[in-house]
């Protein structure tokens, strides 16, 4: 029975963006600007790891050892440009700012791919015995899950 090979990806245009992208294992990654030379040593790059894998894109590698404080440190970066009007931080800033300060209180020390509901439930009493309110304290919930959404989509954590 003769062998099947994988075909080479194509170059190809993404219309709606006009940059260059390849479709790769049901994946796109976008090059640049079409038909420039980066577009073209990107693709390039992305061949060579391709074919270097045995026609298959290798799996990322998460960081394991990355910890919640990591990961607060990381998205508080994120989060100064992010949330900003004017060069300026707006106040959604400071409202993250101290829902991290919270978490990295009670699980610093913790692996980011540890952190799940029942630890979640842990940082909630706390802010309940801190007499927050519950309109705050949902606030505060959806800023922590905006977090490791966007942890998960830097692929900074293991997404289950």
């Amino acid at each position: 029975m003769p062998r099947t090979r994988k075909k080479l990806p194509k170059y190809s245009l993404h219309k709606p963006s006009g940059q260059a992208r390849v479709l790769i294992d049901g994946k796109s990654y976008y090059l640049g600007q079409f038909n420039s030379d980066a577009s073209r040593e990107e693709y390039d790059r992305l061949m060579g790891i391709w074919l270097a894998s045995g026609r298959n894109m290798p799996q990322p590698k998460h960081l394991s050892n990355l910890t919640v404080t990591d990961l607060c440190v990381a998205y508080f970066q994120f989060c100064k440009s992010y949330y900003a009007q004017n060069g300026q931080p707006t106040s959604e800033v400071a409202a993250i700012q101290n829902v991290l300060r919270s978490l990295r209180r009670l699980y610093g020390r913790t692996a980011a791919d540890d952190f799940g509901p029942k630890k979640l439930k842990v940082v909630i009493q706390h802010w309940i015995a801190n007499d927050l309110a519950r309109g705050t304290i949902n606030q505060h919930i959806g800023r922590i899950k905006r977090m490791f959404r966007w942890a998960a989509s830097e692929e900074l954590i293991s997404v289950v």
